[in-house]
């Protein structure tokens, strides 16, 4: 009859190659680490990429440049970086080798990491150069502190947006 499921995914599963097989396989398990409660109570605080964190204590924190890349904490989350990853990694490895699939990621990992960290630390002197500089102009135009209270306000509302920005393009890469 029927292949059942299990079969249907063990078999799409040798189809892929090794090195890819391999990152999914990884994936998937410290998905299911995280799912299990093995990773700790909260997985995404102890593993999960924040560049506010690593900056603080990078001593500490740098591991997160790369367990960020490996954890995913929804189940949506994981089945479409697994589907993207087993289409497209798969593609890249035939025609790359799978050796020169393992090195690319080797060294990819780390970088998307430090990409991350660096487009956070350029996008948080923007905002806040942003808000230094609306501060200074209106001390200097002899604002009331009433009004220089308004425009902090507003300098700060518009950091915090930006952080919550970039806290979600650093999610998207992952």
């Amino acid at each position: 009859g029927e292949p059942s499921i299990v079969d249907t995914v063990l078999d799409s599963m040798q189809a892929l190659p090794p090195t890819t097989r391999t990152l999914l396989v990884a994936n998937v398990a410290v998905y299911l680490l995280a799912r299990l409660g093995l990773l700790g109570s909260n997985p995404a605080e102890r593993f999960g990429f924040k560049a506010r964190d690593i900056l603080a204590d990078p001593a500490r924190n740098v591991h997160k440049m790369l367990t960020g890349t490996f954890l995913h904490l929804t189940p949506s989350h994981i089945a479409s970086n697994m589907m993207v990853l087993s289409s497209v990694g798969s593609k890249l490895e035939s025609r790359l080798g799978s050796r020169k699939m393992a090195v690319i990621v080797f060294f990819l990992v780390p970088i998307i990491g430090a990409t991350q960290l660096t487009i956070t630390l350029l996008l948080n002197a923007v905002a806040a150069s942003v808000g230094v500089c609306d501060l200074e102009r209106n001390e200097t135009r002899g604002d009331s502190a009433e009004e220089r209270t308004r425009s902090a306000e507003g300098a700060l509302t518009r950091i915090v947006r930006h952080q919550v920005s970039v806290n979600t393009i650093s999610i998207g890469f992952s």
